[in-house]
């Protein structure tokens, strides 16, 4: 049952990974080029845009050798998805047809099935890290000997738990197609203010209340040492 749910979440983050075309970035001009041999004229005379509609245009491409090309605006790439250019090349006798697509993406980049895996086998190793840190952290803090050492990990905890929240925006950002949708973006910032906010609010209170701080530090030190020396006697009476 486990392993079936990690195998469905797996697909899930790869399902808009994979694409037939080449990928380019959104809100960037194409030079689109097309190879003729024969061909003496050839021009662009519709474009299917992601949402479905169609426009119908003449736009002449230049000739170089045995090559058209065309320089389209990048007010033509600013939705996600597949893009198609009809074209149709003359030969003076009769013409041909055909069509060149891409998938307009965040980054110009369409992961292949493998390095969207790595992405979420890397994701994956990053949320290990993180629980284990955090767990390893809090059992070192009642530890009398290590809990300084408890401490520092659940610092690196932490750490890691903004990494992972990061790198989570990013990949939904860049690699899922639906940046759409900017829920993640205010759930990122959300956080990243309430953490801010805390560590500011903590660092002004540790910095107006620094004596009461120390002595707090001191006492706790002398516990700690209280009680270790009472396990050490208790060690050598039995």
């Amino acid at each position: 049952m486990k392993r079936g749910m990690i195998l469905l979440i797996l697909a899930l983050f790869l399902m808009p990974l994979v694409s037939a075309y080449l990928p380019h970035q959104i809100d960037t001009n194409l030079d689109l080029i097309v190879q003729s041999n024969n061909g003496t004229s050839c021009n662009i005379t519709s474009i299917q845009y992601p949402s479905g509609s169609a426009s119908l245009v003449t736009l002449n491409m230049t000739r170089v050798g045995t090559s058209f090309n065309y320089t389209l605006d990048e007010g033509n790439f600013s939705s996600l998805g597949n893009i198609c250019f009809n074209i149709v090349c003359n030969d003076g006798i009769q013409d041909e047809t055909g069509s060149i697509c891409r998938e307009i993406t965040p980054n110009g980049v369409v992961q292949s099935t493998a390095q969207g895996i790595g992405s979420a086998m890397f994701l994956g190793l990053m949320l290990t890290l993180t629980f284990l840190f955090g767990w390893i952290g809090f059992k070192l803090a009642d530890s009398d000997k290590l809990w300084v050492l408890g401490i520092f990990f659940l610092f690196l905890a932490l750490l890691f738990i903004v990494y992972d929240v990061w790198l989570g925006y990013e990949y939904h950002r860049n690699f899922t197609g639906i940046t759409d949708s900017s829920m993640p973006e205010i759930i990122f910032y959300i956080f990243m203010f309430l953490l801010v906010a805390g560590l500011v609010v903590s660092l002004l209170l540790l910095f107006t209340h620094w004596k009461e701080f120390a002595k707090y530090i001191k006492r706790e030190i002398k516990d700690k040492d209280y009680n270790l020396k009472n396990d050490e006697f208790d060690g050598e009476f039995e």
